[in-house]
């Protein structure tokens, strides 16, 4: 697939996309660019693989409900994730429609207690990253691989 028309899509839906050579390059980008933010982590293993918490937590307020932080519980870290200024989180897939598919447990929504939160479903600024492996050609064949796939190794990675 040629990535450069997702890009082209996307940002004719009206997405800011920006592009990297590595994990690392983008992850500098994000330090560079968030700075003195409450900033509000998804469960996303691709945020932990590059090391975000660490880089951005040194000078930000960083929420994860994967990191313990002054006696929260789980819960209360993932309302203060969805109260924060910026919102981080993957995505399982993009179409070269442009199309974003996030398909998992909590269905990367910002949630109270099972019911979206009333104020808003993401905080203002929120960021979406995806490699370029994430991508494929029909939006169809993407939801079944992740509900056939990628579902089932999320369920034995969380131990569902």
């Amino acid at each position: 697939m040629d990535f450069s028309k997702v890009i082209g899509n996307l940002k004719a839906l009206g997405y800011g996309v920006h592009e990297f050579g590595t994990a690392k390059e983008a992850a500098l980008w994000l330090d560079g660019e968030i700075d003195g933010r409450t900033v509000g982590f998804g469960g996303s293993e691709t945020l932990s693989e590059m090391g975000l918490y660490d880089i951005l937590s040194s000078h930000n307020t960083v929420y994860s409900h994967h990191v313990p932080k002054d006696g929260m519980t789980s819960e209360e870290l993932r309302k203060a994730a969805c109260s924060a200024e910026i919102y981080l989180s993957s995505v399982n897939g993009l179409s070269e429609d442009g199309e974003i598919i996030n398909i998992d447990g909590k269905g990367n929504m910002c949630k109270n207690g099972g019911k979206p939160l009333k104020r808003r479903a993401f905080p203002r600024y929120s960021g979406l990253l995806s490699g370029s492996e994430r991508n494929i050609y029909s939006f169809l064949r993407r939801i079944r691989r992740e509900k056939c796939a990628s579902s089932v190794c999320q369920s034995v990675r969380l131990g569902i």
